[in-house]
């Protein structure tokens, strides 16, 4: 097990600074190391279990770099907590882009890992970023049809409701209109399965740095049912590891199944659990343990 530092450092993404956390293992060679790049699903930042899983990497050898979308964390960027599923497209470019301009990384061994959303942000990333060596999807979002349908029709018609309305703060330069990011079932919020309310707070229990303000613009939810990795599944030439909890009803089960069904080098892991649970124990070791174990082997070497 290797020793490590964390260092802060930013990057440039359409001219805001996103904010990382750089783990530099501890190493006598001056050869260059792979690395893990990571941000987390949606509405989080950095600091909402991103560093248990960084630092795991880190101890096993990898670099690991952990970064905040814009108008999120420590991240510039406002109005703050905007969700745009370009927007965070292009922050994904731009931070693969920043690991690989370090000198101590070696460009060509760059891994994403990515969680629900984010999740489906690595697939789409690897799809068209055919020098990505490796990727692990944790419970990830792949269909924006499939996740609607598992919301329902009430609690997709009351964030409409809201989203339309912060469309329009947004075309008169008013103040965006927020949504919590969980609520108890029938809120008005993102996230309302029934598992959502106590996993979310265990998370947040275990976090580090600001908790306290989990909101969205509400205009995300009318982007959300139109993004879908699963379209561009085929194009994905490196190696997946595909984490699935079997009693996720966020992001849904069968969606990721067929998914997988669709890239080349994929390894499918199941675990039955739910949407929350891979982030703290006792279901995070089992996560994070195939995780270190296939960066590992997949980043030992180039893979393109």
């Amino acid at each position: 097990m290797n020793s490590f530092s964390r260092l802060e450092a930013t990057f440039t993404s359409f001219r805001e600074q996103c904010s990382a956390w750089v783990y530099r293992p501890t190493v006598a060679s001056d050869e260059r190391m792979p690395v893990v790049v990571l941000a987390n699903g949606f509405g989080g930042h950095k600091g909402i279990r991103l560093h248990a899983f960084a630092e795991r990497f880190a101890a096993a050898g990898l670099v690991a770099v952990a970064f905040d979308f814009r108008s999120f964390g420590a991240s510039g960027g406002t109005p703050r907590h905007m969700l745009s599923i370009r927007g965070q497209r292009a922050d994904w470019d731009a931070a693969v882009g920043f690991v690989r301009s370090l000198d101590y990384v070696d460009p060509a061994r760059v891994g994403a890992w990515g969680t629900s959303l984010s999740g489906g942000h690595v697939l789409e990333l690897a799809a068209r970023d055919r020098e990505l060596a490796a990727v692990v999807a944790q419970v990830p979002h792949v269909s924006g049809l499939a996740a609607a349908r598992s919301v329902g029709f009430r609690a997709s018609a009351r964030l409409s409701r809201v989203a339309v309305a912060d469309v329009v703060a947004g075309v008169r330069g008013t103040a965006p209109v927020y949504v919590p990011v969980c609520g108890e079932p029938g809120d008005t919020a993102f996230l309302t399965s029934p598992d959502a309310p106590a996993g979310f707070e265990r998370i947040l229990a275990a976090s580090e740095g600001p908790t306290d303000d989990n909101t969205v613009g509400a205009r995300a939810a009318l982007a959300m049912p139109g993004f879908s990795p699963n379209r561009r599944a085929r194009d994905i030439t490196c190696p997946v590891l595909m984490q699935i909890g079997s009693q996720d009803v966020v992001t849904p089960v069968a969606a990721s199944r067929r998914c997988a069904e669709r890239i080349a080098r994929v390894e499918v892991r199941e675990y039955d659990c739910e949407h929350f649970a891979p982030y703290v124990d006792p279901w995070f070791e089992r996560f994070v343990h195939d995780q270190v174990e296939f960066f590992v082997r997949t980043l030992a070497t180039s893979t393109i």
